[in-house]
């Protein structure tokens, strides 16, 4: 059924039901409809119709409908890549709930895997916003919050709720970094082209390493970049766990800041 037709065949469900609201078979035709879950009047017709017949013998159905219409979830979506002291936007996503509160943390770069779980990363709290939504439920809101990051590190950004357990899928992890990595790649080798973000320039002097960041284990050091900002001829060499390869540019971020993209 196209989108036309299913319209059409929810417009004629309303308007059964309408017709026949004052019996409880009808119901049925509620079950049927193709609903968008942030339909606030179809959302008022199921509930109302629970209120007024509760003995209905498929009430449980319609329910599990205003169940689904009052899932309460949060989503936070920001670039994963920033520049230090530059304003980025974070969407955070609130479906059926008014109040969010984000934590940004810094992190220890050296030590985080963004597979590892929230609670075991050692991390410093450095900014915390209240976002704030009136909407009746059913409802999906997306509010945008401009955030800066201070200095080259890597940062998550955690969202939590009321009545909402910690989940992994609540959470960004943001890289500031003053440096940008590019690659190609031929049959046999990989090059590695390193960047200053800001302006493009070539960084020479960058250390490319290649890593496996979930035991925080250095594989290989392939050297530096030349003044092209190039490393070139890094082989790819098959490895059974999943290795990146990070730039560190002490010139560039000070701290130093590891800059990883995924290789092998």
């Amino acid at each position: 059924m196209n989108e036309s037709s299913s319209a059409t065949y929810n417009a004629l469900l309303k308007d059964l039901y309408s017709q026949y609201s004052h019996n409880q078979y009808s119901g049925l035709v509620l079950e049927e409809v193709q609903y968008d879950e942030y339909d606030a009047e179809f959302y008022r017709t199921v509930s109302d119709f629970c209120k007024r017949f509760p003995s209905y013998n498929r009430i449980n159905c319609l329910k599990e409908i205003l169940v689904e219409m009052e899932r309460k979830t949060v989503e936070v979506v920001a670039t994963p890549f920033v520049l230090p002291g530059k304003g980025f936007p974070v969407t955070v996503k609130m479906q059926n709930i008014n109040e969010v509160t984000l934590k940004v943390y810094a992190i220890d770069g050296n030590k985080f895997d963004s597979s590892a779980n929230l609670q075991k990363v050692n991390k410093r709290l450095i900014q915390k916003i209240e976002v704030q939504n009136t909407d009746s439920i059913p409802f999906i809101a997306y509010k945008k919050i401009n955030i800066i990051l201070p200095e080259c590190g890597q940062y998550m950004i955690d969202a939590s709720a009321p009545k909402i357990k910690s989940d992994p899928d609540y959470h960004e992890v943001i890289l500031c970094s003053n440096m940008a990595m590019s690659v190609s790649e031929s049959a046999n080798a990989k090059e590695f082209i390193i960047t200053n973000a800001q302006n493009g320039a070539p960084i020479e002097g960058a250390t490319i390493l290649q890593k496996n960041t979930a035991k925080n284990q250095t594989i290989k050091n392939w050297g530096t970049t030349d003044v092209n900002g190039i490393k070139i001829s890094i082989p790819t060499i098959p490895i059974k766990f999943a290795p990146t390869v990070t730039a560190t540019s002490t010139q560039m971020d000070g701290n130093p800041t590891e800059l990883p993209t995924t290789c092998g």
